[in-house]
C-alpha cells in the first residue's frame, strides 16, 4: 500500500512528498530492489545524484543489473561528470537491451560532453532511424553541426525540433543565431522573440 501511495504522488509529479514515503518502504523491505530503484528515480528528479548513485546502486547489488536501472544510473552519473564510467553503465545497458533509443540518446549525450562528436553523432543518428520523432536528439544533433560550422545540417535539425516541439525555445534561439549569421535579420529576430516569450529569463 505504501509503495503504491509513494507511485501515486511521485506519478503526480510531487517527488519531494514521495520520498518519505519510499523511504519508509525501503526501511521495512530493505531487500526490495525495485523500491531502491524508484527511490533513486525520486533523487534523481529532486536534483540529488549522489543519492540516486548510491539507490540506483543498492537496486543492482540486490536485484541483478537491468537496463532501465543502469540507464538511470549513467544519467546520474553524468551529471555529477563522472563521464567515463556514466558511459561504460550505459553501454551496458545497451548490451541488455539493444536499440534502446533514449539510452542511445543518452550515451550520445555523454559522448557529446567528452567531446567526442563522432561517437556522438552516431549515437544521434541510430536514434533517428529507431524514433525520429525525438525532438531532443534533433537539437543535439543541431548543436554539434553548428559547433562544427555546418550551419545548413543545423539549421534543419533545428526547424525539426521546433517541428516536434514549437515550446522548445533553445532550439529558437540557437535557429536564430545560425539565421544572424547568415544575415537574415528579421527572421532570426523572430526566433530570439519567441525564445524570448517562452523563456523570459
Amino acid at each position: 500500500h505504501q509503495l503504491q501511495e509513494a507511485l501515486r504522488i511521485h506519478d503526480s509529479g510531487d517527488a519531494a512528498a514521495a520520498d518519505p514515503v519510499y523511504r519508509e518502504v525501503v526501511q521495512a523491505l530493505p531487500e526490495f530492489a525495485d523500491a531502491w530503484y524508484l527511490w533513486g528515480l525520486v533523487a534523481q528528479d529532486l536534483g540529488q545524484h549522489e543519492e540516486a548513485v548510491f539507490r540506483f546502486g543498492r537496486a543492482i547489488a540486490i536485484g541483478g543489473e537491468q537496463a532501465e536501472i543502469l540507464h538511470h544510473l549513467g544519467m546520474s552519473l553524468q551529471a555529477l561528470g563522472r563521464l567515463q564510467p556514466a558511459a561504460q553503465c550505459l553501454r551496458t545497458a545497451l548490451s541488455l537491451a539493444p536499440g534502446n533509443p533514449e539510452c542511445l540518446a543518452s550515451l550520445g549525450n555523454v559522448a557529446l560532453e567528452r567531446n567526442d562528436l563522432q561517437q556522438a553523432e552516431s549515437c544521434y543518428l541510430q536514434v533517428l532511424t529507431l524514433k525520429e520523432h525525438f525532438p531532443q536528439v534533433h537539437y543535439n544533433l543541431g548543436t554539434l553541426y553548428r559547433e562544427q560550422s555546418q550551419n545548413d545540417k543545423a539549421a534543419h535539425h533545428f526547424r525539426r525540433t521546433l517541428e516536434l516541439d514549437p515550446g522548445h525555445w533553445k532550439a529558437h534561439f540557437s535557429l536564430g543565431l545560425i539565421l544572424q549569421f547568415d544575415n537574415r535579420t528579421l527572421e532570426a529576430v523572430a526566433h530570439f522573440s519567441r525564445a524570448i516569450q517562452l523563456n523570459p529569463d
